[in-house]
This record gives C-alpha cells, sequence and structure tokens, in this order.
C-alpha cells in the first residue's frame, strides 16, 4: 500500500502540513508543490532565529495568533 503524500491533509482534529523549511535563504517565501510546501527563510538556524521568522510568517499568511 502507498501513503499519499500531499501538502495539506485533513486529519480528524485539524490539519497537516508537510513543511520543509529552508533557513538562511536570500529571500522569505513560500512555494506549495505537489508533494509539500517549502518554505525559505532569510534567518540563520541559531538561536531560534528561523523558528521565530517561522511562526511570523504562518501566523500572518494564515491569519492566525502566534500563540496557536
Amino acid at each position: 500500500m502507498k501513503i499519499e503524500k500531499k501538502p495539506i491533509m485533513e486529519i480528524n482534529d485539524g490539519y497537516l502540513l508537510n513543511v520543509k523549511v529552508i533557513p538562511n535563504s536570500k529571500t522569505q517565501k513560500i512555494e506549495v508543490t505537489e508533494n509539500e510546501i517549502v518554505i525559505n527563510l532569510m534567518s540563520q538556524p541559531r538561536k531560534g532565529e528561523a523558528n521565530k521568522e517561522l511562526i511570523k510568517l504562518l501566523s500572518k499568511t494564515l491569519k492566525i495568533p502566534k500563540s496557536e
């Protein structure tokens, strides 16, 4: 049995996002491919910088508070 891999899958109590994060990029962007959501971040992956940028970007894009 082959498991289908999609960028966004609905599960029992919400959604599952298949995300690939690329830190230290020249530009910040989100691209949805057939299999995943690719997120380019400008921050470096140290001291939580890239994680903070990711949360801020997802919060803004999805229009939800950062705390969620």
